[in-house]
Parts: structure tokens; sequence; C-alpha cells
């Protein structure tokens, strides 16, 4: 059996939950100021939950969201800068990115806390704009399979690519 993160928690009646007290922050080194906590990734849709924590002062780079992305703000303050508006994020803000939209900031005015669902990848921006630094994953083939056609399998390739253990 696979080792969770608190297996003491056991909510009555609900399956597959966990207690995001007890998990650890883990920081992101490309992106000063943030540390995650990892919910949920789904193999069946792609879309990953998770709670994010900004550091007074700090931000997120501008990027481009490629599947969307909603978000409830938990804590803290925050200042949100999409195209032309800017809006500022209290306790209880809910809010949806639209796929493909930049969002040229996410200042955190003070510590927040976020629970984000991503419908698919973030692309970092540099400041000119163009797209940031890669990951470093690449599809080297795709196989050709007799059986099951809707089952796609591949092979990957992780050259210089940055990876974070979940759970």
């Amino acid at each position: 059996m696979a080792e969770v993160a608190n297996p003491q928690y056991n909510p009555s009646g609900v399956a597959d939950c966990i207690d995001t007290n007890k998990l650890p922050w883990m920081p992101l080194p490309n992106v000063p100021g943030m540390s995650i906590k990892p919910a949920r990734a789904s193999g069946e849709s792609g879309i990953f939950s998770l709670i994010f924590k900004l550091d007074a002062g700090s931000s997120l780079p501008a990027s481009v969201y490629l599947g969307g992305m909603d978000m409830l703000i938990l804590s803290g303050q925050a200042e949100y800068h999409q195209e032309d508006s800017k809006s500022i994020l209290n306790p209880g803000t809910w809010g949806f990115v639209s796929a493909n939209s930049r969002v040229n900031s996410f200042l955190a005015i003070e510590d927040t806390e976020v629970l984000a669902n991503f419908h698919s990848g973030v692309a970092f921006l540099k400041e000119d704009g163009s797209l940031g630094a890669r990951n470093g994953v690449s599809t080297n083939s795709i196989e050709s399979k007799m059986g099951i056609k809707g089952s796609a399998t591949c092979v990957l390739n992780f050259d210089s690519a940055v990876g974070h253990m979940i759970g």
C-alpha cells in the first residue's frame, strides 16, 4: 500500500480526502516567495489542484494559462492584473482565468494563500513577453499499438526537467 501524507485523517463518508494542514509547504526555487501544497492530479483529465502561498511582496511572473484556472483566495490579499484591468482579491474571492489568457501579474499585498485548480499547464513569460524557460520534457516517439486504440503510449525525454515529488 502506498504511503500517504496523513493516513490517520478519516472524514466520514467521503473518499480520497486529505488534511492539507498536515501537508508540508514545498518552495518553488524558480518563483521566489512561492510555496505549494499539491492536493490532486487527475490522470484522466490532466487537471491538477494545489494550494499556493505567496509571501507579501512576491508575485507570480506574467503567464499564459493554457487550459484555464479557477481559484479561491483563502487568506491574505493580492492584486490581480489582467490586460487593462486590476483587481484587489480578498479572502472568499473566487475567480476563473479562461484558457489561453495572459495574466500580467499576481502580486501578494499580504502573505496570501490560494486554492487553485489548473485545467492544463501554465507558461511563464519573460520580461519582454516571450516564453520563459521550458521544462525540458519532450515526446520522443508515440507508440503504435495493435489493440487498445484510445490509450496513447509514448516515450518521454526529461532533459534538464525540473520535477517535484508529490505525495
